[in-house]
């Protein structure tokens, strides 16, 4: 088949996508904001970025046009971001190919439902600063297993602080914790830890979130996403709320906060660093 052929084939109108799973107004709510636009839109009106999801098994090109009308959007978008997260494990250049950041399909970009009831949780994020880069000249392989040693060392950072890993996907990490203290602490601890030569980068949050199965929900979690944008390697950066809510915490010290702009968030958000006295 030709390019040109195939550019044909693959273009497919952001109209098209509806009642395919892929629906842009559907994966906006869903799958986060950056996912949305760029998978969903941007992809399907670019033939060749549209054709890397077709090459990495993310899109089904011959059964996009089969599916109902009534299909359920959120089993396909979980599906979606299941396959997404497992190609990404054996894969990790994936993300990069598709020009898609961790911390962007880890967090959401609507808020949560206010009819939802919301429990206060502390919000942690981290990545592994450089690790696209390392990516590249390293190959898929030793990315791979840097990240399974990396994930076992996380895990262990977060369960023995009694938070929960809610999802990871590729260098990142999306965590919780029902105690603040126990969240700083856990944060303090990750921005610690040495993954080959690459350092993590941490941020985090406090406030109302809306629990489900398997996922939390609401501003609380975006903004601590966008704090870890923030942070640098090594670095852990979180919120007056988060350090108001965790008070003293034994071993750490918070420096002086500053205000700082959030990419995604309205106003900006008075951030300190957290680290060991």
């Amino acid at each position: 088949m030709s390019r040109k052929d195939k550019k044909r084939r693959t273009k497919l109108s952001a109209a098209d996508m509806r009642g395919t799973g892929v629906n842009v107004k559907d994966l906006s709510s869903s799958i986060k904001q950056l996912v949305a636009t760029r998978i969903a839109e941007k992809y399907a009106e670019d033939p060749d970025k549209f054709a890397r999801l077709v090459e990495v098994g993310l899109v089904d090109e011959a059964t996009l046009s089969n599916l109902p009308n009534d299909v359920d959007f959120d089993a396909a978008v979980s599906k979606f971001r299941e396959r997404l997260t497992a190609i990404v494990a054996e894969e990790p250049s994936v993300l990069g190919r598709l020009e898609v950041r961790p911390l962007d399909v880890l967090c959401e970009a609507e808020p949560a439902p206010a009819k939802l009831p919301g429990t206060e949780m502390s919000v942690i994020f981290s990545d592994l600063e450089g690790f696209t880069s390392f990516t590249s000249s390293k190959g898929d392989l030793e990315a791979s297993a840097l990240l399974r040693d990396h994930y076992d060392t996380v895990a262990s950072i977060v369960r023995g602080r009694g938070g929960s890993v809610i999802k990871t996907i590729g260098d990142g990490h999306m965590l919780a914790f029902g105690q603040s203290q126990a969240a700083v602490l856990a944060a303090v601890e990750l921005s610690e830890i040495v993954a080959g030569p690459l350092r993590l980068r941490v941020g985090g949050h406090n406030g109302d979130v809306v629990k489900t199965t398997d996922d939390i929900l609401g501003h609380v979690v975006n903004v601590a996403a966008r704090v870890t944008d923030a942070a640098s390697g090594g670095e852990t950066l979180v919120t007056t709320a988060l350090r108001d809510s965790a008070g003293a915490v034994r071993g750490v010290e918070f420096d002086v906060p500053a205000a700082i702009e959030l990419r995604g968030i309205e106003d900006p958000f008075q951030l300190c660093r957290a680290h060991r006295m």
